[in-house]
């Protein structure tokens, strides 16, 4: 798998001085964001790799009983990921659970580049 970036298997979020320069400038401290780095560098690449070759996201607009669902289905490892990047890391909630914006958008940052997050 390592031909799927130069920036795999490396911790995105310890490799990106200027990003962790910044949260320092503008928080007064470094957040801990090294976990969702190393996930960035490992685990996301291999589910985006394996999804945008093998599994696309499907739209369902009908149900088994003909009724409107308007849902969408997800490959089972995409699944789980983004629930770890929400219930374990957390990406989800730093505003909310008295961390800030910048920690927000710094994660979606160190994810961005495998290919996860938009903006």
């Amino acid at each position: 798998m390592e031909d799927l970036s130069l920036a795999y298997g490396l911790n995105h979020y310890i490799v990106d001085s200027p990003l962790r320069d910044v949260l320092k400038a503008y928080l007064g401290f470094e957040p801990d964001l090294r976990a969702l780095g190393e996930l960035a560098g490992r685990e996301l690449y291999e589910v985006a790799y394996r999804v945008d070759r093998l599994s696309e996201p499907v739209l369902v607009t009908w149900g088994v009983k003909g009724d409107r669902v308007d849902s969408v289905w997800l490959d089972p490892a995409e699944r789980l990921l983004l629930e770890k990047l929400m219930w374990d890391i957390g990406v989800n909630r730093y505003p909310f659970t008295g961390g800030s914006w910048h920690e927000h958008y710094a994660s979606l940052n160190v994810i961005g580049d495998p290919g996860v997050a938009a903006y």
